[in-house]
């Protein structure tokens, strides 16, 4: 190359530079074609914007070598679907074991995490490659946060706590007055062998202008039975202002209970007397007995 070629190309090299930092700016590739009138360079062009600088090929090339910083490099085999496993600093391959098609993850081996994993809007599906013998087997994390086939007390799958629920029921003047012959309906029947056990029963008196006169303490009884679950203390019904109260259980442990029965709030004697509305909130479960052996 002459003289006059290489003092023409010292002088384009921060120029150079310039257009290949402004091409990487808007994410172009600059095209390297020969110049029209000198052989020995070549034009080096932004088609975007029409910057244009001459070169020659090497210098270019050069050039781009230096500011290609912070490559990757691909190692083994890696195929279609396969997701990117780091084996050394800028070192990237691929795994059979461990691919994503844009529906499935596959993990062939083993999945260890030190904390939980959180499964949103989907299912869980779990193949194990060695199936536990006993039905008695579920599959949760060990010590070590690994995948691995525990023993369970129960042969069912576990369930959520979904079974506790609350229930509001307002017991008008009338109804309150006519417990005997009609019991009011708190809660529905559950099902077989399922059993609706009381947690707590809280009361809300909105009195009116006339308190009532209970004179026997107010029942939660199984509709059918007639075994008694919680008894209010009538005082609480026959105040004369608005007031909140508690409905107790039976006895602090022990007591008998009863399947597929729903349960039915009932008096002994009647009210004769009385125009406030009473609110009855229950927390509940329903328990199911349904267990296979």
């Amino acid at each position: 190359m002459s003289a006059r070629i290489d003092n023409q190309v010292s002088q384009n090299a921060s120029a150079i530079q310039t257009l290949i930092d402004n091409a990487q700016s808007i994410n172009e590739m600059p095209v390297l074609s020969p110049a029209i009138d000198n052989a020995d360079l070549f034009v080096l062009q932004i088609t975007s914007t029409g910057q244009t600088v001459s070169c020659t090929a090497q210098q270019v090339m050069d050039l781009f070598e230096s500011t290609q910083t912070g490559l990757v490099v691909k190692v083994g085999t890696p195929v279609n679907n396969q997701i990117g496993i780091w084996t050394g600093d800028g070192t990237l391959e691929g795994d059979a074991k461990v691919t994503f098609d844009g529906t499935d993850f596959l993990v062939d081996g083993r999945i260890i995490t030190k904390s939980y994993c959180i499964f949103r809007n989907g299912v869980i599906d779990l193949t194990l490659s060695a199936v536990p013998t006993s039905s008695r087997a579920i599959v949760i994390p060990d010590e070590d946060g690994e995948l691995a086939t525990k023993e369970w007390i129960k042969s069912n799958p576990l369930s959520p706590v979904s079974s506790i629920r609350e229930v509001q029921v307002v017991v008008s003047p009338t109804q309150l007055k006519d417990l005997v012959a009609n019991p009011k309906s708190i809660i529905p029947a559950a099902g077989s062998l399922k059993v609706i056990k009381i947690i707590s029963i809280t009361g809300y008196l909105d009195y009116g202008t006339v308190a009532f006169d209970f004179v026997s303490e107010l029942k939660f009884q199984y509709e059918t039975s007639g075994i008694d679950i919680n008894i209010g203390t009538y005082a609480d019904w026959n105040q004369s202002t608005d007031y909140f109260f508690n409905i107790n259980k039976m006895a602090s442990s022990g007591g008998q209970l009863s399947a597929n029965e729903g349960v039915v709030l009932t008096v002994a004697t009647d009210a004769t007397v009385g125009d406030g509305y009473i609110t009855i909130v229950v927390l509940y479960a329903e328990q199911d007995f349904n267990i296979s052996a």
